[in-house]
């Protein structure tokens, strides 16, 4: 194949010119690569050749139509008189009439000639005027165009920064979802506490009715008891080496058992009888109300020793 394209193209070297091929036959072409440069170089000369003899023709077609005008103008010029004119006349009028032809006109007279240089003169002043005024439009048209530029920077700016705070609030929106779900872990959690703590109340005997001004009175009554129990001790640090009279100890525990009595019915009205709740604070209030008849009844014991009033 390599060998049956190698002799067309020497055939096509021999057609563009007679010996060609038989001097590319004398290197050694062997590849196909080396026999596709060939076909290009010669595809290329017969381009050349083409646009060659392209130019041929335009340059015979110019040439001929030059001596045609020539012919026409040597015609005018001897039809209108003016053959026998001296060379530097002639030219004259030859000038003459390529400023008419340049003006658009098909006369030389004076009149002619001026009111088409005003006309010219006039074109050319609104060509300018015209020339002016689109430069004028242009110059504030990019003075426009390059406000715009600015306020598109501006605007990219200004939507780069709300992307960015859109991406800042987004994160913070994550965070508050997370720390909300927390919350209402926590909330859960907490509710979940406090109603273990009102089961818990509620078997201590605890009642929804006791309520916090209830339990601030009852501090209050538990503060006045402690202050009478601490009189109460001082008192019976005055006491304590008389021995007391078997009267006077008689008359001691009555008085006693009738406060403790007192106690546990004003503790019974606060908080539900027999609770533990009830139960703690009675021994308590009841341990320091004894105490407090305690150092009553010695006050009697020793009254009745004739420390005091009358006795047993």
């Amino acid at each position: 194949m390599d060998y049956l394209r190698k002799q067309q193209l020497l055939a096509e070297a021999d057609a563009i010119r007679p010996g060609l091929g038989a001097e590319l036959a004398r290197f050694p072409i062997a590849t196909s690569a080396e026999l596709d440069q060939i076909q290009t170089l010669l595809e290329e000369h017969r381009q050349v050749t083409a646009g060659y003899a392209t130019l041929q023709a335009d340059y015979r077609r110019q040439t001929d139509e030059y001596r045609r005008q020539a012919a026409l103008l040597e015609a005018k010029i001897a039809a209108s008189g003016m053959a026998p004119l001296p060379p530097a006349g002639l030219a004259a009028a030859r000038y003459l009439a390529a400023v008419a032809s340049g003006l658009g006109l098909t006369t030389t007279a004076d009149g002619a000639m001026v009111a088409a240089w005003v006309a010219q003169d006039a074109e050319r002043l609104r060509q300018e005027r015209v020339q002016s005024q689109r430069e004028a439009i242009a110059a504030e048209l990019r003075i426009q165009a390059q406000a715009a530029s600015r306020q598109a920077a501006e605007l990219t700016a200004a939507l780069d920064a709300a992307r960015r705070a859109q991406a800042i609030s987004e994160r913070g929106l994550d965070q508050m979802e997370s720390e909300q779900r927390t919350l209402e872990q926590k909330a859960t959690e907490y509710v979940k506490r406090i109603e273990t703590a009102r089961d818990k109340l509620m078997q201590l005997g605890y009642r929804p009715d006791l309520s916090h001004e209830a339990l601030e009175a009852l501090a209050a009554e538990v503060e006045s008891l402690e202050h009478s129990l601490a009189e109460a001790e001082e008192a019976l640090k005055v006491y304590d080496s008389i021995p007391p009279s078997a009267s006077g100890l008689a008359s001691m525990l009555e008085r006693s058992q009738k406060e403790l009595a007192d106690v546990h019915a004003a503790m019974g009205s606060a908080f539900v009888h027999g609770s533990s709740a009830a139960r703690l604070s009675g021994s308590v209030m009841g341990g320091r109300s004894s105490g407090a008849g305690s150092a009553a009844a010695l006050n009697g014991g020793a009254a009745g020793f004739g420390f005091g009033g009358s006795g047993a």
